[in-house]
């Protein structure tokens, strides 16, 4: 066994006791809700303990630049490929499809397609609905919209209102 500053290199006796792996499920969800979406799935490889922590993130925040992302993290609908919209829209899916919560606070889609591939928008916002979002938002431009000048050219979606619920319903 080889010793390094005083400490022992030896770990074939790990003892998870002051391990972070050790910590109740409640205290590792409120770890999991302060990252990012792609941070959260990450701790998924962590250890069998972290598989499906974040699958309870009540906030559900999909950032085509935390997902999608180039070098310079700067995107135009010109330089979108059908393979990044398919991968952004697969790791969406993938996440409704795995999540275990029943009642979530947030669910926001902020991508870099317009509204050229709605096939999972509908989808997506009937997953929202079900699990009574406090917050939905979605956002299917590159631009911020703070830096927003020209309102005329963005592209509109033709939100299908039927799929919410009636004011006294839910």
């Amino acid at each position: 066994m080889k010793r390094v500053c005083g400490i022992s290199a030896d770990t074939s006796n790990h003892n998870d006791k002051g391990h972070i792996s050790a910590l109740p499920d409640d205290v590792l969800h409120t770890i999991v809700n302060l990252l990012s979406m792609r941070d959260a799935i990450r701790t998924s490889k962590l250890s069998r303990r972290w598989k499906n922590i974040y699958a309870h993130k009540p906030r559900l925040e999909f950032d085509w630049l935390d997902i999608i992302s180039n070098d310079a993290n700067t995107y135009t609908r010109r330089m979108v490929s059908i393979w990044n919209v398919r991968y952004f829209q697969r790791s969406i899916e993938a996440v409704l499809g795995s999540h275990f919560g029943t009642k979530i606070e947030s669910f926001k889609v902020h991508c870099c397609f317009g509204n050229e591939h709605p096939r999972y928008f509908k989808g997506w916002i009937n997953f929202a609905v079900a699990r009574a979002a406090e917050t939905l938002e979605l956002a299917f431009s590159c631009d911020e919209f703070s830096e927003r000048t020209d309102w005329t050219t963005i592209d509109c979606y033709n939100f299908p209102t039927h799929l919410l619920p009636i004011s006294g319903e839910g």
